[in-house]
């Protein structure tokens, strides 16, 4: 989770497991990585800050994840899903 006390949205990443580090070998390594949304700071809860994230589905390019957060009750597990 991020340091610090303010709130801060989460940015989901997909990774195809291929190397990320730029190199004049590799000019596509940016390519190995796809941005796929935006999760903003839980409402209910300023003190929560995500510390798990779990992927449940992908259908379509529609993907479902559930997070736990580390400051509420029982981890104040969120679902989630995001269009890429």
């Amino acid at each position: 989770g991020p340091i610090g006390d303010e709130p801060t949205s989460y940015q989901i990443y997909l990774w195809n497991g291929k190397n990320t580090t730029p190199g004049t070998d590799k000019p596509d390594a940016e390519n190995n990585i796809q941005a796929v949304c935006v999760i903003p700071p839980p409402p209910d809860s300023k003190d929560a800050k995500a510390e798990g994230i779990t992927f449940i589905s992908k259908e379509a390019n529609t993907y479902r994840f559930m997070i736990i957060y580390d400051g509420p009750e029982n981890g104040g597990a969120t679902m989630f899903s995001c269009t890429a």
